[in-house]
């Protein structure tokens, strides 16, 4: 933890959150009173940590701390010089339902953007699937489109719902089916009666 020239807070850890699937190098900047106001990772493939941190002389930063995804095998020292300001990130999550009915393919692909930025969601289904709608965060009319293009502001979860391909006759139908099958039956019965 340290004081930052604008009487900001600096931390360093790591973290396995923001869709890792190990710990990375962690850095958080804070205002004056604790508030967040970015953060961002470093790291690759495998576990890193940050231990320690110092503001430089350009308001940027310098993290200590040690790398098994860089360099030779096993634990390596790593020094990332990260900027002085970045901005907001957000996660983009964008589940099918049903799971096996498709998926989603993102432009520019990743599921975690900086604020502001522009990502086109593409719902393709699975074979015997056809895309239905979308869910959740979708613009406004935009929900049977089978590519949107959101703008990331905040976290935000786009969920794409797929039907069964020629799921054969809608339920009223079938109802209508089954009535008239049943009319038949009471017909007969009441003319075997007679």
């Amino acid at each position: 933890l340290v004081q930052t020239s604008d009487g900001g807070y600096a931390l360093a850890g790591w973290t396995e959150s923001f869709a890792a699937e190990k710990d990375d190098f962690w850095l958080v900047k804070t205002d004056p009173q604790g508030e967040k106001e970015w953060s961002r990772t470093f790291g690759g493939w495998d576990s890193d940590a940050g231990l320690s941190l110092v503001q430089t002389s350009d308001g940027g930063f310098a993290l200590a701390g040690w790398t098994h995804s860089f360099g030779a095998a096993g634990v390596q020292a790593w020094l990332v010089k990260a900027k002085a300001r970045y901005e907001p990130r957000y996660e983009l999550s964008t589940p099918a339902e049903p799971a096996k009915g498709g998926s989603v393919f993102l432009d520019p692909p990743g599921g975690v953007y900086e604020g502001g930025e522009n990502v086109t969601a593409t719902a393709s289904p699975a074979s015997g699937y056809e895309f239905d709608r979308w869910t959740d965060d979708v613009p406004p009319d935009e929900e049977n489109e089978k590519s949107v293009t959101i703008t990331m502001d905040s976290n935000k979860e786009l969920t794409a719902r797929f039907t069964e391909a020629g799921g054969g006759l809608p339920l009223p139908w079938i109802g209508l089916g089954v009535a008239v099958i049943i009319g038949i039956i009471i017909a007969l019965i009441v003319k075997t009666r007679t």
